[in-house]
């Protein structure tokens, strides 16, 4: 599998404990704050479809409390 096959992927990160912003990391580690679960999840599903018009594969993971992952579908 060529690396220009993977598909690129968005990590929403769950807040740490005592703190109240979630992360979003973008491919090449650009990382990007909000205040709110929605506000990071719907910036993280723009950069996908962003991401897609362009011809990748895109994939959205959001980190659950438990630290396990879920995709999120777009």
């Amino acid at each position: 599998m060529d690396i220009s096959d993977r598909p690129l992927r968005i990590f929403v990160f769950f807040p740490p404990i005592n703190e109240r912003t979630w992360t979003v990391l973008l491919p090449g580690a650009h990382k990007h704050l909000f205040r709110t679960e929605g506000m990071a999840v719907e910036f993280a599903l723009n950069q996908a479809v962003a991401l897609k018009g362009k011809g990748r594969a895109v994939q959205v993971l959001k980190e659950r409390i438990s630290g396990s992952w879920i995709p999120v579908h777009f």
